[in-house]
């Protein structure tokens, strides 16, 4: 049973950034990519407060969120918004990177933050 979702934000264009790096990753390393997979598939049978006390979902600040995925050699991760109010809750990723340094880099970041902004006055409309 599926305890939660995780979907990729889109645009008002209609384009999907993480859906799109999570893409990139499938085209360069196609192992990597299927074990991200088949973690997340492992991720959203448990229950949203296990990810999250686990350390895999943090609150990173003003309701953007980082989903931690570390899959044999690859860390990869997913900034977003999460919907806890929902049933299922919801994850919505606005960009996808394979992590390669040990703290977050800001431009990720700052990223993350100008697409909560489009995610915001999207939902707004």
């Amino acid at each position: 049973m599926q305890e939660w979702e995780l979907e990729f934000w889109e645009k008002i264009n209609g384009n999907s950034p993480a859906e799109k790096d999570f893409e990139e990753l499938r085209k360069s390393d196609k192992v990597g990519h299927d074990r991200v997979r088949k973690k997340i598939k492992r991720y959203l049978q448990r229950p949203i407060d296990q990810i999250i006390n686990a350390g895999d979902l943090e609150d990173l600040k003003n309701g953007l969120w980082e989903l931690k995925i570390s899959a044999g050699k690859i860390e990869y991760r997913f900034l977003g918004v999460l919907t806890r109010s929902l049933r299922p809750p919801l994850f919505e990723a606005f960009m996808g990177f394979k992590k390669k340094e040990q703290k977050l880099r800001q431009n990720h970041v700052k990223t993350g933050l100008i697409r909560l902004g489009e995610y915001l006055s999207k939902k707004r409309k």
